[in-house]
This record gives structure tokens, C-alpha cells and sequence, in this order.
């Protein structure tokens, strides 16, 4: 018989303390999912189209100084 193996890891509530932020501008494979996770659909006002079919974009740019980090990044 197979083993099923789930890793699960805690999702940050409150202030973010940028333990998954990356020294990266595009995000590695774990923070898209995480962010898409927490916000199902896009953030823009108006727009409801669902999360995992959008973009991800700095809230602030990254070249003035935005993270690469789930408090700084929203689809």
C-alpha cells in the first residue's frame, strides 16, 4: 500500500514577519500558492476573477525598494 505524505505549514496572521519573503523579483513556487491561498480572488476593486488565474503583482515596486513577500504581493 502507498503512503500519502501532506506537509503542512502555518499561514502568518497579523503583522507579517517576512519569514517567507524572497531576495528574488519573481517569486519561487511556494509563495504564489500561498498568496493565492489567502486571497481567492484578485485584489483590484471591482474584479472578481479568481486568484488562480491572475497574475501576481508587487504592491510596492520592487524597484523602490517592494518585497518579494506574501504582505507585498497580491493577484
Amino acid at each position: 500500500m502507498d503512503t500519502l505524505k501532506i506537509q503542512l505549514n502555518m499561514i502568518i496572521r497579523g503583522p507579517c514577519n517576512h519569514a517567507e519573503a524572497q531576495s528574488r523579483y519573481r517569486p519561487g513556487r511556494s509563495l504564489p500558492h500561498l498568496v493565492k491561498v489567502r486571497n481567492a480572488t484578485c485584489a483590484a476593486p471591482g474584479c472578481r476573477r479568481a486568484a488562480g488565474r491572475c497574475d501576481l503583482d508587487h504592491t510596492e515596486p520592487w524597484h523602490r525598494g517592494g518585497r518579494t513577500c506574501p504582505c507585498n504581493l497580491a493577484p
